[in-house]
């Protein structure tokens, strides 16, 4: 060992000397100018050792890192995040549980009778059973005078020719007279016509309706009576224009009883045809006088009128209320003997 130093030495070589290691440098990240904390010797139990803020943590050899902590305090965004969603989903389980408690026990409060479910099981209801299962009862027909029997199943105006109990009469009138009468004259002249009505006054007036109808029971149609309260006004073509049910009636008051009828158009007549065939009856003052139940008295000329706001045709005779009228209700033909009663009568039309 000493031959090899003073080779070395021969050759112009220095003595070797002993390694010093160097001096480290401070640590980085500390204020500039401090001093790092003198780390004690010896374990204390009131000084423990303080580890410098700047030195990241060593993690353990061979192990997972663990993420890395905020220096500047708090937790990581990641935990931020976390503790943002768990508050998102307890207020929304907070919303769902008032909206159900709202639905169940708070809008019952506020909600109607009529909501109410019924539980009640409804009654048993019949079954429909198909025409083709079951037996069509019969209707039962109506017996009559003199054997003749209807079916009172038929339309009125589809029996005319087997006639029609007077019972299916039909009123113009709405509302109805103070009363209704069925008159069964013996045959079909103006003197036994006239004949079955009342004549007695009333200090009230009294607005009657009348139904005519023949000894079977059928109802005397207007095309057959009409010719015989005028027969130079109804024609057959003109009371064909008609329909077969008409409305009778008289009006009585203190001084008499007073007779009238009206008629409706039928729905394909043409009211200008009847309208100048009923205007004859302006020719024949002798037929208007017949209407009367009593001797009316010397007839005046025909004027004009109204008839509650209608146009009205009228002629005034000497007997004390006698003035009859003509008046068009729209389809409806209007014959008055007096002049109260055509008013009572057109408020009813």
């Amino acid at each position: 060992m000493n031959s090899d130093i003073k080779s070395m030495q021969d050759q112009g070589g220095n003595a070797p000397k002993p390694y010093t290691p160097p001096t480290p440098p401070p640590p980085v990240g500390g204020p500039v100018g401090s001093v790092p904390p003198k780390i004690p010797s010896g374990d204390s139990p009131f000084q423990p050792p303080q580890v410098p803020p700047t030195e990241p943590p060593v993690p353990p050899a061979g192990g997972i890192s663990q993420p890395p902590q905020n220096i500047a305090g708090g937790d990581m965004p990641e935990k931020k995040s976390n503790k943002k969603l768990f508050i998102t989903l307890l207020v929304a389980l907070i919303v769902i549980a008032v909206a159900v408690a709202a639905y169940f026990f708070v809008i019952p409060l506020f909600g109607n009778d009529e909501d109410v479910t019924d539980t009640t099981t409804p009654p048993e209801t019949e079954q429909f059973v198909p025409d083709d299962t079951i037996d069509i009862p019969t209707v039962p027909e109506a017996d009559v005078p003199n054997g003749d029997t209807f079916v009172q199943d038929e339309d009125p105006e589809d029996a005319v020719a087997g006639g029609v109990p007077a019972e299916f009469h039909v009123s113009l009138f709405s509302p109805q007279a103070d009363t209704t009468v069925f008159l069964e004259p013996n045959s079909l002249i103006l003197a036994d016509i006239k004949s079955v009505f009342s004549l007695s006054p009333t200090d009230v007036p009294l607005f009657r309706e009348i139904v005519f109808r023949n000894s079977d029971g059928t109802m005397i149609l207007f095309e057959e009576l009409a010719p015989v309260l005028l027969p130079s006004v109804f024609t057959e073509t003109l009371a064909s224009l008609f329909e077969s049910d008409a409305t009778y009636f008289t009006y009585t008051d203190s001084d008499n009883t007073w007779f009238g009828f009206a008629a409706r158009l039928k729905a394909d007549a043409d009211k200008s045809i009847a309208t100048a065939a009923a205007s004859e009856i302006e020719n024949v003052k002798s037929e208007v006088a017949g209407l009367y139940l009593n001797d009316p008295g010397t007839p005046g000329d025909w004027n004009d009128g109204q008839t509650n706001g209608e146009t009205t045709r009228y002629i005034p005779f000497s007997l004390t209320g006698a003035s009859m009228g003509i008046t068009w209700l729209n389809d409806i033909l209007l014959i008055s003997t007096n002049y109260e009663g055509a008013k009572e009568a057109a408020s009813r039309l």
